[in-house]
């Protein structure tokens, strides 16, 4: 294992070409103090003053809880050894600097092996220093207590600036690590005051590349040869003795044609170099380091000022160079947007809000923890007696092909590694020994075994740390062969459960077709609306209504399978479907992959999450809590394991009754049924009419649970006046925080066309848009539609290119993105129509819907104060959304807008002392005199009018340029040249205007 150790000194430089020193070293490790900010990844962590951090660089991931929330030191464990990284500023005062040692004494004694390494700002003989200073005595007596060997020779400083230097960059390790550790002091050039410190630790365990992993197979799918893979289809798939031979027996035979078809896959980790070197950073960081030399070397010499200038001069030069890379860089990655937009630079953005992945623990006893806890082992059942039938539906070669086509290919495979695309085209090619082995499953009621191995895949959870059970979610990584055997077996029990009566509980709209968040979300939120309705005096019908949301404690992998299997039978389900699931509900096997290799556990609950069967077991398990019995005045809705309870009374006090009365009811299912409450998850919030804002006080699960203001279900804030001023606000900062992300790659010079920075426009316009058609009518009140218009503005403009004085207005007519409000009353319309039709509506429905939308943007663009200018060139909204060509730019807009390098509106901003033309000085220099009355550019106005054969007026240019490709071409040509010139004219006033 490769470590380096390093303080960064808060310089960008140094922390960019630390990045370059990993690669080009290879480390594992880095434990840096004063970084100059902190990376955002699952595969770093800093100590909570932000000074000191831990880079798993090399792969590796935390094999342990990280240590948060301390100051000036943090701790990981990675390769079975605990890494301290420490900084503790000159600032501190002694006392404080004791205070700090002696809590981190006492966290390393609980972990061991364990380096410790930082810039204490300490010095001591010990360690090379020319005294030992109150801080350096400190440092020792406290390590004292550790069993600990100082690393450091003493024989170099760590630490060099203007001739002088100190060591106070330390390292420690146990003494168990000392025999292996190679520690010394590196030469190569870093940037930073500090020179870096390389530790090798030679450790006689098997590192994580040598240790034999679970994932032997997969192959490369650019390399498919398919003539080749359906040569090697063609072979002997007889019937086996049983179904577990038949269906491994066509696994290995896939398997071999995938060998002689495709290259395997490499799984090993590759570091790559910083996306910004190149030859010439090389070349400079070389020159810094030989001036750095030269000038350390002339110390007391008549060269040494000379030579420190030099460095000075080759250090500001690195510095630039890997800026204007770094910037090259990301312009060229803005420019690929055009050709993908979903690609690395889409990724790069959004990467900033939804943080870094961070890979999986690999630690044997942590994931032993993780497993155990995620996966409970559940006392064995009594088996149950299923009565053999002989007759099943038979599986045609159709079905199974059909079946076959729903699964992406690019899925992830299971632990077979087959790709799906091979795997479609084998089914295509032999459908007869597919079809004949499903068919053999369903009847003989048998999930083959080999199908029941789940690969398992952790998932961190955003903002939870790392080492905790409950930060993961886990998925299980099926074969796509079983998956569409589960496919099968789901559409025949979906059909009977549809058949048979009762069905399913019409309040569950979790896996279940035409059914959203949106309708359960929309459910609640009408019987809230209804229940506080009409008037509360004398006889009156309104009442309040408790909205109380209850969370199931690792709901889906607790999941009872005798429950289910009783369910099932509840149901009348066939005994050929009973018998093949009881069969896919057995001897299931989880192997994941550890640093001692991979390890196997025995599942003996829950229905996976990643496979297509395991949603509708739920459903058909869960069904009994939405039909508990229950006072009429309680309902209980479900999506998936989310339970919201609804309760609507007169007086609070029967609310409370009710309340507790319907969770001891739900808690008792629950504990009956092997489920867990956890009560302390509990929100609930009261919505009521009442100017006094009221609450309640629930008992739940031996919980109180105070009413709230508003609480969060499915996505959505329901608050007490049920007038979603919450959720607007809520919605409104996600978006704008996925907008400053993605304005980033969407300069007003450069980057991607307009139709490309409209669909990246659509991520933030879905964001701030979830759930509308519930929500929605809050935008009619204006403090909420203004909200919402700030943040579709901001996307507006870098959409259209414009100035960020543009109105939010004009924005939006010349971007094409429908203001906010009108969105979401569309969106309504259509929810409600799909929702009373049954049915998803037409395109040409959605195009009435649409041109609703339209007419009242029309109205309120006519009625509008602001965007005058672009009104008059863009009267008919419809007309300019609807175009078939044409899109603006920088220039462009600037014509439409009247924003930009023209003198009256650069006067306007106190950017400029006049407002005269600064070609012909006969009039204000605005957009309409430069493009329709200046005599600097009549020859291109007179093309254009000879174009369109009449003379060119604000009024009539824009719907020319709608009609004609070749007009909208040569006003952008007009607009970008007229533009230029006057920024040129611009930049020479400013310049000569200091010298007035």
């Amino acid at each position: 294992m490769r470590v380096v150790q390093i303080n960064l000194n808060h310089c960008e430089a140094a922390q960019e070409l630390l990045k370059q020193t990993i690669f080009e070293e290879k480390i594992d490790v880095a434990i840096v103090c004063e970084q100059y900010k902190n990376i955002n990844a699952g595969t770093w962590i800093s100590d909570k003053e932000n000074k000191a951090a831990i880079w798993a660089c090399g792969g590796n991931a935390f094999q342990d809880k990280p240590l948060l929330g301390r100051s000036y030191y943090t701790r990981a464990k990675i390769g079975g050894i605990y890494f301290y990284s420490c900084y503790i500023p000159p600032s501190v005062l002694q006392g404080d600097y004791e205070r700090i040692l002696d809590e981190l004494v006492r966290d390393a004694l609980t972990t061991t092996p364990n380096v410790i390494a930082g810039d204490f700002n300490a010095w001591a003989i010990e360690w090379g220093s020319s005294y030992t200073n109150r801080r350096g005595n400190a440092l020792l007596k406290a390590f004292s207590m550790l069993d600990a060997v100082l690393l450091n020779t003493g024989g170099r400083n760590t630490f060099e600036k203007n001739g002088r230097g100190s060591i106070i960059d330390i390292t420690f390790a146990s003494s168990t690590l000392v025999r292996s550790a190679n520690w010394k002091v590196c030469d190569f050039y870093t940037h930073s005051d500090h020179l870096a410190i390389l530790l090798e630790i030679r450790k006689q365990t098997q590192t994580r590349s040598s240790v034999k992993k679970l994932q032997k197979k997969g192959w490369k799918v650019e390399t498919f040869d398919e003539e080749i893979f359906k040569l090697m289809l063609d072979g002997n798939l007889d019937d086996a003795i049983n179904v577990d031979r038949q269906a491994e027996k066509l696994v290995k035979h896939i398997s071999k044609a995938c060998d002689a078809a495709m290259c395997r896959k490499r799984h090993n980790i590759t570091q790559r170099p910083a996306y910004w070197w190149n030859e010439e950073i090389s070349t400079l960081r070389s020159e810094c380091h030989k001036a750095r030399r030269l000038c350390q070397r002339s110390q007391g010499t008549p060269h040494h000022t000379r030579l420190r200038e030099s460095f000075k001069k080759k250090r500001k030069e690195l510095k630039k160079a890997i800026k204007r890379s770094k910037s090259s860089s990301f312009k060229e990655l803005c420019e690929k947007v055009d050709e993908n937009p979903w690609g690395d630079a889409y990724k790069i953005v959004m990467a900033k809000i939804r943080g870094g992945k961070s890979q999986a623990p690999t630690c044997p006893t942590l994931l032993e923890k993780v497993v155990k806890t995620l996966f409970p082992t559940q006392e064995p059942q009594s088996s149950r007696t299923i009565p053999t039938v002989m007759e099943s539906p038979i599986v045609d070669e159709k079905e199974v092909m059909e079946v076959a086509e729903r699964f992406g290919n690019a899925k992830a495979p299971g632990l077979d590694g087959i790709p799906n695309k091979a795997l479609k085209i084998a089914i295509n090619h032999s459908k007869r020994a597919f079809a004949e082995l499903y068919s053999r499953c369903l009847k003989e009621g048998v999930f083959p075994k080999i199908w029941k191995k789940q690969r398992l895949v952790l998932l961190q959870k955003p903002n939870k740390p790392a080492g905790e059970p409950s930060a993961y979610r886990p998925l299980c990584m099926i074969d796509t062969m079983a998956k569409i055997l589960e496919r099968l077996i789901c559409t025949r029990l979906e059909r009977h459960l549809e058949e048979e009566s009762p069905g399913l509980s019409e309040n569950q709209f979790g896996f279940r077709r035409h059914r959203s968040t949106l309708d359960a979300v929309g459910k609640v939120t009408d019987i809230a609306a209804k229940a506080i309705e009409g008037t509360r005096w004398m006889h009156g019908d309104k009442k309040y209504c408790a909205v109380v949301t209850l969370d199931v404690k690792n709901a889906f992998n607790s999941a009872s399978w005798p429950h289910i299997l009783r369910a099932l039978e509840a149901r009348n389900t066939p005994g050929y479907l009973l018998r093949t699931i009881s069969s896919y509900l057995s001897d299931r096997l989880l192997l994941y992959d550890t640093d001692a290799g991979p390890k196997t556990y025995m599942v003996t609950g829950g229905v996976p999450q990643g496979s297509v069967l395991g949603p509708l077991l739920w459903n058909v398990l869960y069904d009994g809590v939405l039909r508990l019995p229950l006072p009429k005045e309680a309902q209980i809705i479900g999506y998936a394991d989310d339970i919201a309870v609804t309760i609507v009374a007169k007086e609070l006090s029967q609310i409370q009754n009710f309340c507790n009365a319907t969770t001891a009811k739900i808690k008792d299912w629950l504990t009956e049924t092997k489920l867990q409450l956890a009560g302390e998850k509990t929100e609930a919030v009261l919505i009521t009419s009442r100017k006094k804002l009221e609450t309640v006080t629930l008992n739940i699960d031996g919980y109180n649970i105070t009413t709230q203001n508003s609480l969060r279900y499915l996505g959505v804030m329901i608050d007490t006046r049920l007038n979603f001023k919450a959720h607007v606000e809520k919605a409104c900062s996600k978006a704008a925080t996925v907008t400053a992300a993605l304005s980033r790659i969407m300069a007003n010079t450069g980057g991607p066309s307009q139709s490309r920075r409209a669909l990246l426009a659509k991520v933030s316009q879905s964001t701030l848009m979830y759930a509308a058609p519930i929500w929605g009518k809050a935008l009619r009140q204006k403090t909420n539609a203004n909200k919402a218009k700030a943040v579709t503005r901001l996307c507006a403009i870098r959409v259209a290119c414009a100035f960020r004085t543009v109105s939010h207005e004009a924005a939006s007519i010349i971007s094409g993105l429908m203001p906010p409000d009108l969105m979401a009353s569309e969106l309504r319309r259509v929810y409600l129509k799909s929702k009373a039709m049954n049915r998803r509506l037409t395109a040409d429905e959605r195009k009435k819907e649409r041109q609703v939308s339209l007419e009242e943007w029309q109205r309120q663009w006519n009625a509008a104060e602001k965007g005058r200018w672009t009104h008059k060139l863009i009267k008919n909204v419809s007309a300019w959304i609807e175009r078939q060509h044409g899109e603006t730019d920088f220039y462009l807009t600037q014509f439409l807008t009247g924003h930009g390098c023209f003198r009256e509106y650069l006067y306007r901003f106190g950017h400029d002392d006049d407002t005269k033309c600064s070609f012909c000085s006969s009039a204000n220099e605005n957009a309409e005199h430069i493009f329709f009355f200046c005599s600097r550019y009549v020859v291109e106005r007179t093309t254009i009018e000879g174009i369109i054969n009449q003379r060119m007026t604000p009024d009539n240019i824009v719907s020319h340029m709608l009609r004609s490709q070749l007009v909208w071409a040569k006003m952008k040509e007009w607009a970008a040249i007229a533009l230029q010139e006057l920024r040129i004219k611009e930049r020479q006033r400013r310049s000569i205007r200091p010298h007035e």
